[in-house]
């Protein structure tokens, strides 16, 4: 069977969990990005929400780039910025990690209705199941 679009994600969501269940920044950063080409399967339409998406992810990003070993794992940042006080803006990590999470929960739904209206490749059934069901951290 062909690859399909999900499959670098499928790859991904592999290594997003520490082995002792903690979610880790880089990994997690990386299936977000391979997310975007997804997007773009939808055309024109989408092009606000990737961008919006990206913004989250870039953010995220910049945050864990700036020191590597103290991000390590995504919880981190959203708890120095709950201790800060600083979580609520809306240009804060734990924000983006909630946009994101938000984005994520919707786009399962929308997987899992249009896998119930066609054919479709085991893979997109397989990454719904495994994102949304799997212990992603998500509240699917």
């Amino acid at each position: 069977m062909a690859e399909t679009v999900f499959a670098p994600c499928l790859e991904g969501m592999k290594h997003v969990r520490s082995d002792s269940g903690v979610m880790l920044a880089k990994p997690f950063l990386d299936v977000c990005k391979q997310i975007l080409p997804v997007l773009d399967k939808f055309g024109a339409a989408m092009a606000i929400v990737k961008s919006d998406i990206g913004g989250n992810i870039t953010r995220l990003e910049n945050k864990y780039s700036s020191d590597p070993t103290k991000y390590e794992h995504l919880y981190t940042m959203v708890q120095e910025e709950v201790e800060k006080k600083t979580a609520k803006g809306s240009s804060s990590c734990t924000n983006g990690l909630l946009w994101l999470t938000r984005f994520f929960n919707f786009s399962c739904v929308i997987c899992l209705f249009y896998c119930s209206l066609i054919e479709i490749p085991i893979g997109v059934l397989v990454f719904t199941h495994i994102f949304c069901f799997q212990g992603n951290g998500l509240p699917c």
